[in-house]
């Protein structure tokens, strides 16, 4: 194991061009005053990288086509925002240069790949870091120091979000390149985690808590815990709440962040937002102390080696929901009136796979994802004879595999 030498950061190096690879940008440009130079690199999203630089002519940017050019501009530290199933691929080369890294949730989709990762940071003597912001949130430690030293019963998390909205100034539409359990489950994880410690849950029920809504319980630190999440909701809404030994009660809604409230018994009371450093900056400035200290501690939470649970299990419920969802699927495929939520159940589930294939559609258009989904549909219902443009997915696609045999009668 090698020793984390500090470095001074003045370079750094973020890999994406999406909505949130730009959100990164803003925040560390405005909030990390030894910032000299950003390197910017986008496979896919070029235009939207140039016109980012163009609305921020005070950071001295480079945009570059691909990751491979930065060997030759020794990055002191990187951030990774690409696709999700390029997170360990885009860290794992940034580490074998030397680089230490900040992964975007998730930042594995299997613990063996997440595990690797750890043991290449450790004998590199490299910083690397989980991007959580919400086990940074100022307003949530302040929920904990509200609880007190009260022992948690029971908790409830609602993490809901709409096919689209506006966030940041930007729209924001769902990614289907991005499983719905690897999107919302990491941040789910950090937070109780804060709560009730970063030990292990033992998942006992997955289930649908309302269409295209996945619903858990589960045992986590002593508590009885059950979890709603997914993204096709009508609203966006993020509640905790929380039951301790007695019956008290205490809850957060935290669906917007400039109307955070925590409930007490009967009484409501708002939450200020107004704080430096916010989240994502508390993030930042965290993993980017840790490289200049040379001292990984320094960006507790956020160490992948710390985290490894939540990759495990956004795994395991990725499993659990892909099965409900293949049976599902095979169930709605042949009615009509229920086109609309057959097709987002495969478009969350072979979404992910597609990438693998070079097919993203986090790029595409509504039409093109209706028509892609309504085509994939069209193929389940003549038992898997594609046309195509499918041809490749029947082929590589477990989910796929899994609904056909439903219908077959072989689950």
């Amino acid at each position: 194991m090698a020793i984390c030498v500090p470095r001074k950061v003045a370079t750094v190096a973020l890999l994406g061009g999406g909505r949130w690879a730009r959100v990164h940008a803003t925040v560390l440009t405005s909030s990390w005053p030894g910032l000299c130079k950003l390197l910017l690199v986008s496979r896919h999203n070029k235009i939207s990288m140039e016109a980012w630089a163009r609305n921020h002519p005070g950071t001295d940017s480079l945009l570059l086509d691909a990751r491979e050019q930065l060997a030759s501009h020794r990055p002191d530290a990187a951030i990774v925002c690409t696709a999700s199933a390029a997170h360990v691929q885009d860290a794992g080369w940034l580490l074998a240069h030397d680089i230490a890294v900040l992964v975007e949730k998730p930042l594995a989709l299997d613990v063996a790949a997440a595990q690797s990762l750890t043991r290449e940071a450790e004998r590199r003597g490299q910083v690397l870091c989980v991007s959580l912001p919400f086990a940074m949130a100022g307003y949530l430690r302040e929920f904990k120091a509200e609880c007190g030293t009260r022992r948690i019963a029971r908790a409830r998390m609602e993490w809901l979000d709409c096919a689209s909205e506006v966030r940041y100034g930007e729209a924001k539409v769902t990614d289907f390149s991005t499983h719905r359990v690897d999107d919302a489950v990491p941040h789910i994880w950090s937070i109780f985690a804060l709560l009730l410690g970063d030990r292990a849950p033992t998942v006992n029920a997955v289930f649908d808590d309302a269409p295209d809504t996945v619903g858990v319980r589960a045992a986590w630190g002593g508590a009885e815990v059950e979890i709603s999440f997914g993204r096709h909701s009508g609203a966006r809404r993020r509640r905790l709440d929380v039951w301790f030994d007695g019956g008290a009660h205490l809850g957060l809604d935290f669906t917007e962040e400039s109307r955070l409230t925590i409930l007490d018994g009967d009484s409501r009371r708002p939450v200020s937002w107004d704080r430096h450093p916010g989240p994502l900056e508390a993030v930042q400035k965290a993993f980017l102390t840790a490289v200049e200290q040379g001292d990984p501690a320094a960006a507790d939470p956020l160490l992948v080696a710390r985290c490894l649970e939540s990759v495990r299990l956004a795994a395991c419920l990725r499993s659990a929901a892909v099965s409900r969802d293949a049976l599902r699927l095979g169930e709605l495929i042949d009615n009509p009136s229920e086109s609309a939520r057959a097709r987002i159940l495969l478009l969350e589930n072979v979404g992910p796979e597609a990438v693998d294939l070079g097919r993203r559609l986090s790029h595409a258009g509504e039409d093109e994802k209706r028509n892609f989904a309504d085509a994939g549909l069209a193929a389940l219902r003549r038992a898997g004879a594609p046309d195509a443009a499918w041809e490749e997915l029947f082929e590589g696609s477990a989910f796929l595999r899994q609904v056909l045999a439903h219908r077959a009668g072989k689950p």
